[in-house]
């Protein structure tokens, strides 16, 4: 996960989100994201609780999704191996008629590639190897920066807590908007560990659509380094989208 980008690309990318002035009393963008590359790799172990739901309307149908599971991960030199286990719940309804399904989501992040297993009732379980992208990690790294500074504008919000823990507030609209893309994105970055221990997207009227969260979190807990090696069930085949032979 963790890539090293060329610092003057970087800096020179990252320097037209910072707005010319802050507002009194509140750090600038330039300075969270420093703070934040140092503390990314201050930890080697990260675990916890995650929960994800999101909303999605469209005329006469909506889907609406809740998951719950953990997340943890691990860093090995320069790489950040990960895994996050989810079981979601989705209902879709249609007019009246109403369908709801459950699926199992386990992904797995080995420091090279990610791999997604999925288990939804009814169906045979599926598999695919993919490259690795900023957002299966919840660190506040410099793969999450880069993206920020590519596609969003981003604006330094006042500072909050959440679980008694100080937390920076980013808020990011992205540039080129996209279909069913969040209008607006709040993203709640812990101080001490530059974990993003939540993040909220909301629809151009300002309505809650996307919500993700992390709860009991620990810091440099033992895990053990095999969880995340990905082994697929027998009989599945794991589906190659990388485009690499």
């Amino acid at each position: 996960m963790i890539t090293h980008w060329l610092p003057a690309i970087l800096s020179a990318a990252t320097a037209c989100m910072f707005p010319a002035r802050q507002p009194e009393g509140r750090e600038s963008l330039g300075a969270i994201r420093a703070e934040c590359l140092s503390k990314a790799s201050a930890h080697s172990t990260v675990a916890a609780k995650i929960r994800l739901n999101t909303e999605v309307i469209s005329g006469q149908v909506s889907v609406v999704s809740e998951a719950n599971g953990t997340y943890e991960h691990q860093r090995k030199g320069a790489k950040l191996l990960f895994r996050v286990e989810m079981k979601n719940q989705i209902r879709t309804k249609a007019g009246k008629r109403v369908v709801d399904d459950e699926q199992a989501v386990l992904t797995i992040g080995d420091g090279v590639h990610a791999y997604t297993l999925t288990h939804q009732k009814g169906k045979e379980p599926s598999a695919v190897k993919s490259m690795p992208v900023a957002s299966q990690t919840l660190l506040a790294d410099e793969p999450f920066f880069e993206v920020l500074a590519s596609n969003f504008e981003v604006r330094v919000l006042p500072d909050e807590k959440i679980d008694a823990q100080d937390v920076w507030v980013l808020e990011t609209r992205p540039r080129t908007p996209k279909p069913g893309q969040a209008a607006k994105t709040l993203h709640y970055i812990r101080k001490d560990c530059a974990l993003r221990v939540r993040s909220t997207g909301h629809d151009a009227t300002g309505r809650r659509i996307q919500f993700s969260g992390l709860s009991e979190v620990k810091l440099d807990p033992e895990i053990d380094p095999r969880r995340f090696i990905f082994e697929a069930p027998d009989g599945v085949k794991v589906m190659d989208l990388t485009g690499k032979p």
